[in-house]
Formats: C-alpha cells, sequence, structure tokens
C-alpha cells in the first residue's frame, strides 16, 4: 500500500506502516497499539430486541414499549450475574441497549453474555396485548486500543450486532477494535489517496447551487467541491469529506477550496459565495490568520464571501473558533453555520458563534416532516434563530410537498434540488440572478394542482 502520497498541501499525509504512530495520525485521537484481546481494556455491547418490527405491526407500538421497559427492568436485575462492572446506557437512536464494561478475552465475554441473554428471555413478557416471548441479539467489541472513543466503540459493536442477527435468536457476536481499525484504516487510506490523485490530475473541481429568497432571487452559491477518478466515477464529498477530517487533512482541502472561491470572486465583481470550512480549520491558529490577512487587503472579497463553518467534525477549539467568525465578521464576511442538527452541531455552538447565518441540515425534512410536532420545532427553531440576529436556511429541499409546509415566517431562505441543482457551469454567467420558479410560485403551482385533483 502507497502511504507516500502528497497531499494538498504538499507534503506526505502519513509515513510508515499502518501501525506507526505518525503525527497525522495522532492528530485523528487514535493511537494504534495492538494487543492480545485478552488484555482488552474495555468493552462495548449492543443488544437488540428481534424482529421488532414483526412485533409492532402485530400487537402496535404500545406493546413494543412495554417490552423494551420490561427488557430493561430485567436487564439491571440480572446483569450483575455476568457482567459485574457494566454500566447500561440509555437506548440508542434504534432502542438498542448499550452496555458497557471492562475488556477481556472475547470467549468469555461470549458465555457471559448468552447466559444473560437466556436469562433476559425465559419468561414471556405481559402486556397490554397478552404474553410476549421475544429473543436478543447481541454484537460487541474488545478494545486494546488506547484513546478509541466511545462512539467509535458503539459503531462497531453495531457491526457486530448485524452479524449476530443472521445468526438467529440470542445469539452473540464479539470483534476486536484492532480488526475494525486496521479495516477503517485501509480504506481510509485508499479514499484519501484518490482524493489526493484526483487533485494531482486537475480532476477537482467546484459545483454551485443557489441559496434562493422568498422570491427566487439568489442570496449566494454555496461552492460545492467535486473530485473525479481515474476511471470517471465522482468521488461523493459525503464520503470522503469526513474522512479527510479524521484523517487531520482536511486543512489541505479547505485551503484549495478557499482558494478558488476568492479566484472567482476576483473575476466577477458581482457574484456572492460561499465558501465551505471544516470545524477543524477554524480552530487552526496558523490558518485562520492568513485567511483574516488576505481579506483584510481585499475588502470587496470580503464582503462576498460567505464563510460556512461546516459541523461534520468537531469544533476543537470553540474560543479559537469564536475568535475566527469574529475576525471573518471584522473584515466584512457573513459566516454561516452549516449542517445545524447534526454531527456535532449544538445550541451551544449556536449561542458561542456569533454567526449571520444558521442552515438547518437536510435531515430535519426526513422522516416527520409535515407532522405537526415537527413544524412546531421547525418554527421554534426559526424563531430562536431569528431572534439571535441570524437567517435561517433551510437545506436539502428535494420535492414541492416539502416547500409546501415551510410557509413560516421566520424561514426566508431555501436551498435544494427543488429550487436550482448545483452547475459546474457557474449560473451566474449564464443567467439573470433569478435562478429558478419562486418558492412563493412553486407553493401556488402546488396549490392549484391540489385544487384540480
Amino acid at each position: 500500500m502507497d502511504v507516500g502520497r502528497q497531499g494538498f498541501g504538499g507534503g506526505p499525509l502519513v509515513r510508515g506502516s499502518v501501525f506507526g504512530v505518525d503525527p497525522a495520525l495522532r492528530r485523528t485521537g487514535i493511537a494504534l497499539v495492538p494487543a492480545p484481546d485478552v488484555l482488552g481494556s474495555a468493552c462495548c455491547i449492543v443488544l437488540s430486541i428481534d424482529r421488532i418490527g414483526m412485533i409492532a405491526a402485530a400487537c402496535g407500538d404500545a406493546p413494543i414499549q412495554q417490552v423494551r421497559d420490561e427488557i430493561r427492568r430485567r436487564l439491571h436485575l440480572e446483569k450483575s450475574n455476568f457482567l459485574d462492572d457494566a454500566t447500561v446506557d440509555a437506548d440508542d437512536a434504534e432502542g438498542n441497549f448499550v452496555l458497557h464494561m471492562a475488556g477481556g478475552s472475547r470467549s468469555d465475554i461470549e458465555r457471559s453474555i448468552g447466559l444473560l441473554l437466556d436469562r433476559l428471555t425465559r419468561r414471556p413478557i405481559i402486556t397490554d396485548w397478552g404474553d410476549i416471548y421475544v429473543t436478543l441479539s447481541a454484537g460487541g467489541v474488545v478494545s486494546a486500543i488506547a484513546k478509541v472513543g466511545s462512539r467509535w466503540m458503539v459503531a462497531w459493536a453495531n457491526h457486530a450486532l448485524g452479524d449476530a442477527r443472521r445468526l438467529g435468536g440470542n445469539r452473540v457476536k464479539i470483534g476486536t477494535a484492532a480488526d475494525h481499525l486496521e479495516d477503517w484504516f485501509r480504506r481510509a487510506m485508499w479514499i484519501v489517496g484518490r482524493v489526493c490523485d484526483a487533485h494531482a490530475a486537475g480532476r477537482v473541481s467546484m459545483s454551485y447551487q443557489p441559496v434562493v429568497n422568498r422570491d427566487g432571487e439568489v442570496f449566494y452559491y454555496e461552492c460545492l467541491l467535486r473530485a473525479v477518478d481515474e476511471f470517471g466515477d465522482q468521488l461523493l464529498p459525503a464520503e470522503f469529506v469526513p474522512v479527510m477530517e479524521q484523517m487531520g487533512a482536511i486543512g489541505w482541502v479547505d485551503r484549495f477550496v478557499f482558494e478558488r472561491i476568492v479566484g472567482e470572486l476576483e473575476d466577477d465583481p458581482d457574484v456572492v459565495l460561499g465558501c465551505n470550512v471544516s470545524g477543524q480549520s477554524v480552530s487552526d491558529p496558523g490558518w485562520t490568520g492568513e485567511v483574516a490577512e488576505r481579506l483584510r487587503t481585499a475588502p470587496d472579497i470580503a464582503r462576498r464571501l460567505i464563510i460556512e463553518i461546516t459541523e461534520t467534525a468537531s469544533i476543537t477549539d470553540i474560543a479559537a473558533a469564536s475568535e475566527f467568525v469574529t475576525q471573518m465578521r471584522g473584515v466584512g464576511c457573513r459566516v454561516a453555520l452549516d449542517d445545524f442538527g447534526v454531527g456535532f452541531a449544538s445550541f451551544a455552538h449556536l449561542r458561542m458563534l456569533d454567526v449571520d447565518i444558521v442552515k438547518l441540515d437536510q435531515t430535519f425534512l426526513e422522516d416527520r416532516s409535515g407532522t405537526a410536532a415537527w413544524l412546531r420545532g421547525i418554527e421554534h427553531l426559526s424563531e430562536l434563530v431569528s431572534k439571535l440576529g441570524a437567517q435561517i436556511v433551510v437545506e436539502g429541499i428535494q420535492t414541492l410537498s416539502q416547500l409546501e409546509v415551510l410557509d413560516l415566517k421566520d424561514v426566508t431562505h431555501f436551498q435544494g434540488y427543488c429550487l436550482g441543482a448545483p452547475s459546474p457551469k457557474r449560473p451566474w454567467k449564464e443567467s439573470s440572478q433569478r435562478a429558478a420558479p419562486s418558492p412563493q410560485d412553486l407553493r401556488a403551482t402546488g396549490a392549484l394542482n391540489q385544487g384540480a385533483a
């Protein structure tokens, strides 16, 4: 495996073997220290009720909650008989039970968990529907690797849980973090290598997607990085950007994107563009100082630049990030908090970073969009952002039905394929600043269509 590739900054990304301890790898917060699994320092277990969807379809939601409550009660009663030091976290997003405990040999852990599952499911669960018998599956991971965070452990335990489910009810599958980490690291190196190769070969470019107001007028164009591999296949930012962040390599990408966008602003005196910057980069005082100095001498560029702080990676130094926002606004830029509501974005960041724009992540439009509770949540969040003096942009609007339910007074800007797809053609040179039919026009069209039906 070639691990001496050149990054966007011109230097080698990672040197040495997969199990080396290179500074670029240290920045990920993970130290690779292989050890026999019998010496494991920690273990994470995820317990799942089998065929929960089938039970819900047959019995309804209320009995399902009763089943979960009873399994949780039994788990707290029984775990001390098999897992002396285990702690039980709150259920995860899928309603599974997450346990953390000291590590040990996989065979011993599998045996203990197997006995626990038998005890938890030996008796029926009494519900309003009647007696329900269930089985459980358990997946786990033993870590002998220093500084592996709980988020990684839970993810790897869920991977093992999938294997356990395929084996049948009341089955256990335990893996090791070292196996998962080596697989992940090799894949990360492969992804980073493809991006670096694309950059070296000139196959990295920008696409532009409009952010529009209620009248369809362009607020600004967000600049989106695009990369193509040697086979002509597009590398998706959703896949490679998180990996570049995890490997400490996102700074090279941010420098490249910033320079390209400044060049576009210099070429056109009227366009306003949005530049994505990682939460990691805004905590780098060296780079942020360079950016501030560059824009301080070019006020016309700064006033037409919107810095979007992306929240797929943690802001490692909130004080430094706050200083960056202050610097950018001081030289005339506007600052947006991107991907709000997912990843590491939080109301704490919203309170501590004095941003001009908050971009509501597209996941808010999924699942429950259109329900009364969902609409109240969007309305309250929009009011909060407005009271903080920021504008709100709803991202990821794909359909007219999604747009129709967002007719709220504090939601003034929109982005998504429904209003304009990303284009490599520089739309501001192709047409007027009206990117698409306005949200108001599209809503009116939808209302007419519904009336005709």
